[in-house]
């Protein structure tokens, strides 16, 4: 299936990413959520490191500067533009459920813009995850 990678630039987004592709998905864009041009909106990761990620990995990045106010909103339109560029399905680093996440938010999110969830990591023995023995 073509699938849109969520981006945080962390270590969950790049290796939900590794799975999807191992599981045969073709990542088409990465896309991050920005709180302004410089800065990710979550985990405040510096824009240039982002794109020099993308570009190490071949994956084109999409950035979408959004607020408190805006962010459902702006994620909508973001991957509405995915889906028009082929999007079939949405990769997501989580692992664990958080209140309203899993069937709440981000499964109507998809519902709405009619994208498949892929979640390698959901519910996943952290052990295994980070490598911990």
């Amino acid at each position: 299936m073509k699938v849109v990678a969520s981006w945080s630039g962390g270590k969950d987004s790049a290796y939900a990413y590794l799975l999807a592709t191992q599981q045969g998905h073709q990542v088409i864009n990465l896309f991050t959520m920005m709180m302004n041009e410089t800065k990710s909106n979550f985990h405040m990761i510096p824009s240039g490191i982002l794109d020099a990620q993308a570009e190490a990995i071949g994956i084109p990045l999409m950035k979408k500067t959004t607020s408190a106010a805006t962010y459902e909103k702006d994620f909508k339109t973001l991957l509405l533009e995915c889906k028009a560029k082929g999007a079939q399905g949405l990769v997501t680093g989580d692992i664990y459920e958080v209140a309203g996440h899993e069937e709440g938010w981000l499964g109507r999110i998809c519902k709405e813009v009619g994208l498949t969830p892929v979640k390698p990591l959901w519910m996943g023995d952290t052990k295994k995850i980070y490598l911990i023995t």
